[in-house]
């Protein structure tokens, strides 16, 4: 068996390059399982950005609940503020033709039908000082005089004299 030292030199060297090409086939076959692991970080990160959209969503509607509320509560304290100071006003009057200061519902909003002034709130018939009286939210009296005197201390006045 005369092999040419060549030939069994090109043998080697091919035997050489296949085992060196087959220390990559490990990593080779890690590649898929790296390909899956990045597969399920990305779904995973995924899943995650539509968790925070869905966050952010639920927070920003909530924020803006709690700056509607919030604005209503200003409202609201500014017409107790309002009303505190008309109440004031009011019962500092000294003439009866002096102008009222209508007092504001929790919207901010004049209460309708408010009196001018002391006069004219005396003359409102028995009607006229119940309907007055619902819109304040207070109850009725039973006489005409103790449905008066509930309107003017509502209001800020003193009672009434005289009647």
């Amino acid at each position: 068996m005369n092999v040419p030292v060549v030939q069994i030199i090109e043998g080697f060297t091919t035997l050489n390059t296949e085992l060196q090409s087959m220390q990559n086939l490990p990593a080779i076959q890690g590649a898929g399982a790296i390909t899956t692991a990045l597969e399920q970080l990305s779904a995973q990160i995924t899943a995650l950005s539509n968790q925070q959209t869905a966050m952010n969503t639920r927070i920003t509607a909530e924020l803006t609940a709690l700056q509607t509320e919030v604005a209503g509560i200003k409202t609201e304290m500014g017409a107790v503020q309002h009303n505190a100071i008309a109440r004031s006003f009011n019962g500092s009057l000294e003439r009866l033709t002096s102008r009222l200061t209508p007092l504001h519902r929790s919207n901010g909003v004049e209460f309708e039908n408010f009196p001018q002034n002391e006069i004219a709130l005396d003359a409102l018939d028995d009607n006229a000082i119940e309907v007055l009286l619902n819109s304040f939210g207070l109850v009725a009296g039973e006489t005409l005089w103790e449905k008066r005197s509930r309107v003017r201390a509502f209001i800020g006045l003193g009672p009434v004299l005289g009647l």
